[in-house]
């Protein structure tokens, strides 16, 4: 069984290595705009590797979404 302490340091470590929500949706919205890849990840000042895991994470959300829905609709446009 992990200490406390060891416990909160895992933690932390996995909240610091996602990126804020907003440039999650930057990237999707980038990448939705036709951007590449290797733009995307010079202008927002991040690696290539982990531009190339959100838009994977946001593909997989959004076939997620047509498959619970039956929609092709963007599940952020619903929202509004």
């Amino acid at each position: 069984m992990e200490s406390g302490a060891d416990g909160r340091r895992r933690t932390l470590i996995a909240v610091m290595n996602r990126l804020k929500m907003d440039i999650q949706i930057t990237i999707n919205t980038l990448s939705r705009s036709g951007w590449s890849q290797p733009r995307i990840a010079r202008e927002l000042g991040i690696d290539r590797e982990t531009v190339a895991r959100y838009r994977k994470l946001a593909r997989q959300a959004e076939s997620g979404f047509e498959l619970l829905t039956g929609s092709s609709d963007n599940p952020q446009s619903m929202a509004r």
